[in-house]
């Protein structure tokens, strides 16, 4: 943000501050990497846990009945 109070006067070197295409790639995989993350990893881990959760609940219940 300093490069942008410092120097207004110069749109070109402005343009290659604000479009780096050396940080664009990182930023791409992060977001493709999260997105499945949250689509295919995050609902199967969940789904386990909660099967877990209700299997031993269902199984203490049998236990007392």
């Amino acid at each position: 943000m300093r490069y942008l109070r410092e120097r207004r006067d110069d749109p070109d070197k402005l343009r290659r501050v604000l479009v780096d295409t050396s940080t664009a790639a990182p930023q791409v995989g992060g977001v493709f990497s999260a997105m499945l993350l949250t689509l295919f990893v995050i609902p199967p881990i969940y789904a386990i846990w909660r099967w877990q959760v209700a299997r031993k609940t269902l199984q203490n219940e049998g236990d007392r009945g």
